[in-house]
């Protein structure tokens, strides 16, 4: 049934309905709700796409519903598909949506992945280096380089970033704010294998690409039990002094001086 709106999506209109939907389902089991009683405001839905395109709707007023929309609702959901090259990220409105609900006071954002990709991205991230591969991918957002549908859109969203907090500012932001998401996601699974029983060498390897990428983040205790568990493993296998087993060893230790 119809209902005020609990849930606001933020994505490009690019995607594919069928991943759209795997998106929220997804979201949905994560968080243990009824997908029933979940309604989400979607653009393309929520806005008359043929009065827009009889009659232009001016910039200002998009941003103003979208602005509104955010404070009314209170939690955004951030869809990036597919998750090695999100096209979300090289989309200006689409960056845009994501700052706007980063710095709006009392919002919650959440980013979410289809189960599809959120299936690859772990095989992938266990796979050799690709914690630090997909670290790299997101640090390469530059909102400079977005574009739009709507040139003149693009034209006015830069200038209010250019005036604002400034492409740079903008950028680092939307960044960190992407790596910390891939770092919790990542730590989350890699802890979920661990605590499954996993004594894989390569778990272990794989905990001290994710503990320095937790460092980098100053998420120090987290980094800590990440990293440790990581030595316990080499340690069950006999291999304590192993030469692979040093990189543990030397970020538990950037730990214990950042914590002093």
């Amino acid at each position: 049934s119809a209902g005020l709106a609990n849930l606001m999506l933020s994505y490009s209109w690019k995607y594919r309905v069928k991943d759209i939907v795997a998106g929220l389902l997804e979201y949905c089991a994560n968080e243990q709700l009824q997908a029933s009683e979940v309604r989400v405001w979607i653009c393309a839905l929520c806005v008359n796409q043929h009065r827009v395109r009889k009659a232009p709707v001016p910039f200002e007023q998009f941003q103003e519903i979208f602005g509104r929309r955010v404070r009314g609702i209170g939690r955004v959901l951030a869809l990036l598909s597919p998750w090695e090259q999100p096209h979300y990220i090289t989309r200006v409105w689409c960056v845009y949506e994501l700052y706007t609900a980063m710095t709006t006071p009392g919002c919650v954002l959440t980013i979410i992945l289809p189960l599809k990709q959120k299936e690859d991205f772990r095989k992938a991230f266990v796979g050799t280096g690709g914690a630090r591969r997909i670290w790299r991918a997101l640090s390469e957002l530059r909102v400079e380089q977005a574009e739009a549908s709507v040139v003149s859109d693009r034209e006015r969203i830069m200038e209010i970033i250019r005036t604002g907090p400034g492409t740079r500012a903008l950028n680092h932001l939307v960044v960190k704010r992407l790596q910390s998401w891939f770092m919790e996601s990542a730590a989350g699974y890699l802890e979920q294998r661990i605590s499954d029983g996993s004594q894989e060498l390569s778990d272990a390897a794989l905990c001290a690409d994710v503990g320095d990428l937790l460092i980098n983040l100053a998420k120090f205790p987290r980094a800590q039990a990440v990293l440790e568990a990581g030595i316990r493993i080499y340690a069950a296998a006999g291999k304590t002094m192993a030469p692979s087993a040093a990189p543990l060893h030397r970020w538990l230790g950037s730990v214990h001086s950042e914590q002093g």
